[in-house]
C-alpha cells in the first residue's frame, strides 16, 4: 500500500466542493500504474460523519460522490458513527466497472485508531493477500467464499490480561479500552516453595492499567 495523505478540508468548503476534490483523487489516471479506475483504491477519512449540523461527510459520499452506504451507526464503543462505503463507476469503452471503498472513522482519535485497527486494517490486508481457497468447502459459492473470508481474516492480535482494578462497561454494546500493560512474573506455589532452584523458564502474565 502506498498511503497519500489528502490533507484537511474545511467544513466550510461545502459538500460540491469536498466531493469534487475527492472525485479527482479517487478517479484520477495520473498515478503510477494506473489504467481505466486510475487514482486511489481505498479512501479513509476522519470526522464529520456524526449526527451534528456540520457532519456532511455521508452527503458527500452518497450525494456528491454516487456512493452507497452499506453500514453506519455501529454497535460499539468508541467508534459508532463509522461508516462504510462504496462508488461503482464504469471505466473504458467495454463496459467495466470500478469500484472504490471508503472508510468514514469518527473524529476522535482513540476511535479512529479503534475502528482502523478493527475494520480498516482487516480489510487492507484482505485486498493485499487475497484470500486463501485451499479449504473452501465444494461446490464453491458466493456464500460459502464469503463466509470463509470472514472466518479466516487476519484481524488484531489479542492477549490475556488480569485487570487491576474494576471497569464499568457499557451494557448496550461492546466497549474497547484504553490500557497501559505492564509484564510481571507469575507467581505459583511451586516458586514460593522452591524459588528460581528448579532450573524452570519464568512464566509471566500481563496486567492492565
Amino acid at each position: 500500500c502506498i498511503p497519500i495523505d489528502l490533507g484537511i478540508v474545511s467544513d466550510d468548503d461545502g459538500y460540491d466542493a469536498i466531493a469534487q476534490r475527492l472525485n479527482h483523487h479517487l478517479w484520477s489516471n495520473s498515478s503510477e500504474g494506473k489504467e481505466g479506475g486510475g487514482g486511489m483504491d481505498i479512501l479513509i477519512t476522519t470526522g464529520g460523519i456524526s449526527m451534528g449540523e456540520k457532519d456532511i461527510m455521508e452527503q458527500v459520499f452518497v450525494d456528491g460522490m454516487g456512493g452507497k452506504v452499506h453500514f453506519g451507526r455501529m454497535n460499539m464503543k468508541p467508534g459508532k458513527p463509522t461508516t462504510f462505503i462504496t462508488i461503482d463507476r464504469d471505466v473504458g469503452n467495454n463496459g467495466q466497472q470500478c469500484r472504490k471503498i471508503i472508510f468514514a472513522l469518527p473524529g476522535n482519535p482513540v476511535s479512529a485508531s479503534v475502528c482502523s485497527e478493527l475494520l480498516v486494517r482487516p480489510c487492507l490486508d484482505l485486498l493485499h493477500y487475497g484470500v486463501d481457497t485451499t479449504n473452501v468447502p465444494e461446490p464453491l459459492s458466493m456464500e460459502s467464499y464469503t463466509k470463509h473470508a470472514v472466518d479466516h481474516a487476519r484481524v488484531h492480535e489479542e492477549a490475556m490480561v488480569t485487570i487491576t482494578a474494576d471497569i464499568k462497561l457499557d451494557q448496550g454494546r461492546p466497549e474497547y479500552r484504553r490500557v497501559t500493560l505492564q509484564r510481571v512474573p507469575c507467581v505459583t506455589d511451586n516458586s514460593h516453595s522452591h524459588g528460581n532452584n528448579n532450573h524452570e523458564p519464568q512464566k509471566y502474565v500481563y496486567h492492565a492499567t
